[in-house]
């Protein structure tokens, strides 16, 4: 990872997905992602403060009666609960103990979700390693994954949602012709097809949650779906 101060992130969860990490009502898999954004976007913790201060003044103005139940009350506690705490900027580089290859690279709010201690990358196909986490949402893959300096997911699409968080690096996509740098959330749906493309200057490490299987469009990429198995 470079030493130099990288800039602010300028692709942002939705602003439903704020809310819902806010209320505590979203999955935990996108309030774990919302959280990691977080710790790289000041804009992002802005909102989110912005909103816990209405649902504290909406309970107020209730009386604490059982319409405290409309903004879910102390829901953002249990969601931070759930996600180890919620960080700052300043925490994103802190080590806490993690290995080399991952320190500095990992939020705080992922690393209880590591699928053993410490973590390490395997491989996964060339050009690819990951490290799986885990998530008591069964139906989510969810996972760390590093692919090479020029690395490209050929043309496909999705039976479900995928998020990218990006940690490190940059990736092209096709669909937007937009870069996402480290801290950019970039969000695919059923409708989407697209390629992919790392900077060949550097890797890129990338928090990756997948709703539904890719959907290969070339013979290249059926191939490194069934190596993957995403």
């Amino acid at each position: 990872m470079s030493s130099e101060i990288a800039p602010a992130p300028s692709h942002h969860p939705a602003p439903e997905d704020l809310l819902e990490y806010a209320t505590g009502t979203g999955a935990e898999w996108l309030s774990l992602l919302v959280a990691c954004h977080l710790t790289f976007c000041e804009r992002c913790r802005r909102e989110v403060a912005m909103l816990d201060e209405v649902g504290a003044a909406l309970m107020d103005a209730a009386g604490n009666d059982d319409a405290d139940d409309a903004w879910v009350g102390a829901a953002a506690d249990d969601a931070a609960a759930r996600i180890s705490e919620r960080t700052t900027a300043d925490d994103a580089g802190a080590a806490g103990g993690m290995p080399a290859q991952l320190a500095g690279t990992v939020p705080r709010p992922l690393r209880p979700y590591l699928s053993e201690p410490g973590g390490r990358w395997r491989f996964l196909a060339p050009g690819i390693q990951h490290v799986p986490l885990q998530t008591p949402d069964d139906d989510v893959q969810l996972r760390l994954i590093k692919f090479r300096a020029g690395f490209v997911i050929p043309p496909h699409g999705h039976e479900g949602l995928e998020w990218l968080l990006i940690l490190d690096g940059d990736i092209g996509d096709s669909h937007t012709g937009t870069r996402y740098g480290r801290g950019d959330v970039c969000c695919s749906d059923v409708d989407k097809e697209h390629s992919q493309d790392v900077s060949p200057s550097e890797p890129c490490i990338a928090l990756v949650a997948n709703l539904g299987p890719l959907i290969p469009k070339t013979m290249l990429g059926r191939v490194l779906a069934k190596i993957v198995k995403i």
